[in-house]
């Protein structure tokens, strides 16, 4: 379906949706397909009037810009925004919300380099996710995010801990990228600790997974990781076989 086809089905869903819903009902339309059209959704977000909302709406509207942008690698809030947010859906707002806006200011926090508040927001998403037990997508890049930030502050047994909660939840819910990126981040967690040759179980299972999947870059880069792993462990024919083929792979000028 490409984008005006897109819309156009948003826009009469739209019309026909009822009026009962708490939120706007094109509000509940447009976050169902910021997963997989998040360009789209950022249009209607965008183009979508706030002046006469309400303050939930409002509120609901400020979280899916959060989310969008951030499906976009496009997330340029402000840890003041972040924590606008939070506050709300901690004192007034929806508390079904609540841990989604947990997670989006520890995203904010995280890229502004507040690592500390991040990792707060983050564990208090983790607190009201466990005790659900029915998000565990969400709770996945939950860990996820908090694996990274632990390995930049060195601490790489935290970090092994998260990204192996957040394999099995995306094991579970068998997402295969998810668990690509988990046990990539497993090894790399090893790889700054300066344990290379732990790294490369992980970094081997991570490329089988994207090769059954097809992620050509993925592999690619996993190779790349590989070569430098059989390196620094000194297994040189290995860094070699995935040199030349990464080499191979080089398009020439």
């Amino acid at each position: 379906m490409n984008r005006l086809h897109l819309i156009i089905a948003i826009l009469c869903c739209m019309l026909l949706c009822a009026c009962g819903h708490r939120y706007d009902a094109r509000l509940t339309a447009i976050d169902s397909i910021i997963e997989d059209h998040a360009d789209s959704a950022q249009i209607l977000l965008e183009t979508f009037d706030t002046s006469d909302a309400s303050t939930a709406n409002r509120m609901y509207h400020r979280l899916l810009l959060v989310k969008v942008s951030d499906h976009l690698d496009q997330l340029y809030a402000t840890t003041e925004e972040a924590e606008q947010l939070v506050t709300y859906f901690e004192d007034d707002g929806d508390k079904h919300l609540l841990p989604i806006a947990y997670y989006y200011g520890g995203r904010i926090c995280a890229e502004a380099d507040n690592v500390p508040q991040a990792l707060d927001y983050f564990h208090k998403a983790e607190l009201l996710l466990t005790a659900k037990d029915d998000t565990p997508a969400l709770l996945s890049k939950v860990y996820s995010q908090m694996g990274y930030l632990f390995v930049y502050r060195n601490m790489f047994e935290e970090a092994r801990a998260c990204s192996q909660k957040s394999y099995e939840l995306d094991k579970a819910i068998r997402d295969t990228i998810g668990m690509i990126y988990n046990l990539r981040d497993i090894g790399i967690s090893y790889k700054w600790a300066d344990q290379e040759d732990k790294a490369l179980p992980y970094y081997q299972q991570a490329k089988a997974l994207a090769i059954s999947y097809h992620d050509e870059v993925m592999r690619h880069d996993l190779e790349m990781s590989l070569t430098h792993a059989y390196h620094k462990t000194g297994q040189i024919d290995s860094a070699k076989y995935y040199a030349k083929r990464i080499m191979s792979e080089v398009t020439p000028i």
